[in-house]
């Protein structure tokens, strides 16, 4: 009987276990870079404030082109939020001076505004020469969707999308290019993300958290810092 007892107690806890792990969150993610910046430097770096955008109208663009258009943004916008943390994990680097978004914004509305539809390359060279920078961060936001509920029971899981290019002055093109997309699933639904259960340690998560977690990941292979 005792036997038995302790070839019982050991299963049971497999199962309590299994029926956990089901329940809580994982994720289900999308997150892609390239990169032809490998080895370069950049000292200075200006950064235009991030604007929510459709994927399909910045394939082929470097630089948005209706940031002259637009007005203040509210701290809590989306587009501000995921701009913030990623100033704050580049600024982690000391040796790379960034220009603050602000003055990038002026600079680029005075360019913008004094010629009538500026080439894109002659745009990143008269900024690139105003500011003295080395290259030009540009960031997209496709997608910025709160979870509904709590951190144990969501109606709906929190979901972030966004884009980040780096663009060299000089040469003038893009160097580096990172895309994140990622919505939070339960591990009912998506078995294969167990290390993301850990790490958001069972819980569904807001969405600035998921942004934190998507600029740690693309921040990871940033060139031309040092």
């Amino acid at each position: 009987m005792k036997a038995g007892c302790k070839s019982i107690y050991p299963l049971g806890l497999v199962i309590l276990g299994i029926i956990f792990l089901f329940g809580c969150a994982g994720a289900v993610s999308s997150l892609s870079s390239s990169s032809s910046g490998a080895g370069m430097t950049y000292k200075r770096i200006a950064v235009l404030r991030f604007t929510q955008a459709n994927p399909a109208d910045t394939i082929d663009k470097l630089m948005p082109s209706d940031i002259a258009l637009q007005g203040e943004r509210d701290v809590d916008s989306p587009e501000k939020i995921v701009e913030t943390i990623f100033l704050t994990r580049l600024g982690e680097n000391r040796d790379t001076e960034i220009i603050p978004v602000e003055e990038t914004e002026g600079v680029y509305r005075q360019l913008t505004t004094k010629t009538i539809s500026p080439k894109e390359i002659e745009l990143i060279g008269q900024l690139g020469k105003a500011l003295k920078v080395d290259a030009i961060v540009v960031g997209y936001v496709y997608r910025y969707m709160e979870r509904v509920g709590t951190s144990y029971a969501v109606e709906k899981p929190a979901s972030v999308a966004f884009e980040i290019h780096l663009i060299d002055v000089k040469a003038g093109i893009r160097t580096w290019r990172a895309t994140f997309d990622k919505t939070q699933r339960s591990l009912m639904e998506n078995l294969f993300n167990f290390r993301f259960f850990v790490k958001d340690r069972g819980r569904w998560i807001t969405a600035r958290e998921l942004a934190e977690e998507g600029i740690d990941q693309v921040m990871q292979n940033f060139p031309g810092t040092r």
